[in-house]
């Protein structure tokens, strides 16, 4: 293992492992504002592009009921953790 130059630790089988916080601020059903954290445990290969999520805790358990039930907020953080990812290790 190695650190790279983004801080992150390098793995020999090609992946690297990532902790990343996510803050969001929502609406609940009702109209009224919340917002809450994510913490995800990932790793991610360079040459496959590939993620691989292996913790994701949540800051309160309503933050867990709007990301965990809505397919949509679940594919806008993917995406959000990639582009960082892929500006970090290619420096777009």
């Amino acid at each position: 293992m190695s650190k790279g130059a983004s801080g992150c630790t390098t793995l020999r089988n090609d992946f690297i492992n990532f902790t990343d916080i996510v803050s969001l601020r929502y609406t609940d059903d009702n109209g009224t504002p919340h917002s809450g954290i994510i913490t995800i445990e990932l790793e991610f290969s360079p040459s496959t592009l590939v993620l691989q999520y292996h913790d994701i805790k949540y800051s309160d358990p309503k933050t867990e009921k709007k990301v965990e039930g809505n397919p949509n907020v679940l594919r806008s953080i993917d995406s959000y953790i990639r582009n960082k990812i892929l500006k970090t290790e290619y420096r777009f």
